[in-house]
């Protein structure tokens, strides 16, 4: 995975690499200049790739699920937050601070939108954090740069180059990464968006042919798990040096026995989960996680944005992808089913 816990003796001889990137869980994406440090996980040799998407109706929960254990130092998915504790991580403001570089020179990069001083919420002159906010708000934008000379403008940019580094402190630049966080919002919300700008990030990176889009839902499904992997399969022997691919007819007694299995013994894995049931507190309508004025219920817009999203990758790359289709249905036909239950 990204972060090497468990490193392998050569980073570029492994069958795969996981990642959660550009989640602030994931690891930085490594520039040119990163190559062969120890900032260098692999990630520019990676020439495709499988995205695995789940409905974020269900991994925003469970993704609170993950945080609740590592701070009441429980085992990994073990445990389900109490509804209280959901409740309150939702509604709070996101808690990635809004920060620029501490340098004082820039990058280069392709420039998504130019904004002049009349452009700045006071018409006359940009801060960093007004900068900040608008790059937050723009889904192409990777990261910003703030001119303090010349023509003082606010840059939104995507594709990081070189650095510049200026010394001149009545000529210098402020800069600083995408961050939804400077725009105020939710945990919920901000989660969305991460969710959402993940499939544009992975979607822009590959073409067509060497990308997978995978639902979380029919990997795992009893009806579809199996059939599921089976395209995985056929995806990962086509790789460019190969990979020792066991024979078709034996992939669902993979599946069988390296995901399935999990379903009888672990609680997080059950079918019966108490956070999607309808007699659940969670998904009645009648309590505050579905009233129509929450977040959860705005979230439904959210996910049609989010499939929005993945269109527009899809024009980026200049072809729609069949697989993208079935993931976005995979994604719509959860989200009724969510809203049936209630």
């Amino acid at each position: 995975e990204d972060w090497q816990i468990s490193q392998p003796a050569d980073i570029y001889r492994v069958a795969a690499i996981k990642t959660h990137h550009p989640h602030p869980h994931g690891r930085e994406y490594p520039t040119i200049e990163d190559v062969g440090t120890e900032k260098d996980w692999g990630a520019r040799e990676i020439h495709r790739g499988m995205i695995l998407l789940r409905n974020p109706l269900d991994a925003i929960p469970s993704f609170h699920n993950y945080l609740y254990e590592v701070e009441q130092q429980l085992d990994g998915h073990s445990t389900r937050a109490p509804v209280e504790a959901w409740i309150k991580w939702r509604e709070t403001p996101g808690d990635i601070l809004c920060v620029r570089y501490p340098t004082t020179g820039y990058h280069d990069g392709d420039i998504v939108r130019a904004m002049q001083p009349s452009d700045a919420p006071n018409g006359a002159n940009w801060f960093w954090k007004d900068c900040a906010k608008y790059c937050g708000m723009e889904k192409e934008c990777e990261f910003w740069t703030l001119e303090r000379s010349g023509g003082q403008q606010c840059l939104l940019k995507k594709n990081k180059g070189d650095y510049h580094e200026v010394f001149d402190e009545n000529n210098d630049y402020r800069e600083g990464d995408h961050h939804m966080d400077c725009i105020y919002q939710t945990n919920f919300v901000q989660e969305l968006r991460f969710w959402e700008r993940f499939v544009a990030f992975w979607m822009a990176r590959f073409h067509k042919d060497d990308r997978i889009i995978m639902s979380y839902e029919g990997f795992t499904g009893q009806d579809t798990g199996a059939d599921s992997t089976v395209k995985l399969a056929d995806f990962l022997r086509k790789a460019e040096n190969g990979l020792d691919v066991v024979e078709a007819e034996q992939v669902p007694c993979v599946w069988e026995k390296v995901v399935n299995y999990r379903k009888a013994s672990n609680p997080v894995m059950e079918a019966s989960n108490p956070v999607m049931e309808a007699s659940n507190p969670v998904m009645e309508a009648s309590n505050p996680v579905m009233e129509a004025s929450n977040p959860v219920m705005e979230a439904s817009n959210a996910v049609m944005e989010a499939n929005n999203a993945v269109m527009e990758a899809n024009n980026a790359v200049m072809d729609a992808s069949n697989a993208v289709m079935e993931a976005n249905n995979a994604v719509m036909e959860a989200s009724n089913a969510v809203m049936d239950a209630s």
